[in-house]
């Protein structure tokens, strides 16, 4: 504090302190715009990602009675996951969110990404 007090006010005008000071500020000015500059291309990137994505995807609903496959852990390993099914929907919760019936009777709530 005592170091900007005097650079602020003038008194004691060292030369090698104010070049550093003076270093710190343009140096904080340029990491701003390189992170100014990063951000918009990133934000290039991304817009472009998502219209390249779009092009391909479609919009899909299941109905009650579709047959749905789940990846789900393996037996031996559950980091492993495998397709099981098919599962039979017999509930609609949401948007994306079904009621599936497993194999054993049981209903289970899922979130379902449908890909094409």
């Amino acid at each position: 504090m005592t170091l900007l007090k005097r650079i602020w006010t003038g008194e004691n005008e060292v030369p090698e302190v104010k070049t550093a000071y003076q270093y710190v500020i343009d140096l904080r000015e340029r990491v701003e715009e390189t992170y100014e500059l990063a951000k918009n291309e990133l934000a290039k990137v991304q817009a472009r990602n998502q219209r390249y994505y779009n092009c391909r995807a479609r919009e899909r609903k299941l109905n009650i009675g579709d047959g749905v496959l789940l990846l789900l852990p393996t037996e031996r390993n559950k980091l492993t996951l495998a397709w099981r099914g098919p599962y039979k929907v017999v509930g609609v919760v949401g948007e994306l969110d079904y009621m599936i019936e497993m194999g054993n009777g049981k209903v289970k709530r899922t979130y379902i990404t449908v890909s094409h």
